[in-house]
């Protein structure tokens, strides 16, 4: 958890007017060293897991975003989950687990 990915070039400004890369900071699935969320300016997002045996997953999709409240949809799996900023705080639900990611 202390590690800090960079976000890639194309990260969003329109998120709360800062650059959209997020780590997790609540405790992560079995075996997950970290997990950051990337948010774009078109809309779509990057989810990267790296885990304690050196593995990395990731999912991607579509974001929409109004007053804090974002909507995801998984292009891999075809997921749709609900998600809220406030501050430097995001918060998102997927099937019942909630993952909150701070502001990088």
């Amino acid at each position: 958890m202390n590690e800090r990915i960079g976000a890639p070039s194309r990260a969003a400004h329109a998120l709360v007017g800062v650059t959209a890369a997020w780590l997790a900071i609540t405790a992560l699935p079995a075996h997950a060293a970290s997990d950051e969320l990337t948010l774009y300016t078109d809309g779509t997002f990057l989810d990267t897991s790296r885990y304690d045996t050196g593995e990395t997953s990731t999912d991607q999709g579509f974001y929409t975003s109004s007053n804090g409240s974002l909507d995801f949809e998984s292009s891999e799996t075809g997921l749709r989950y609900q998600g809220s900023v406030t501050n430097n705080v995001l918060t998102e639900v997927v099937n019942g687990y909630t993952q909150v990611f701070e502001k990088q």
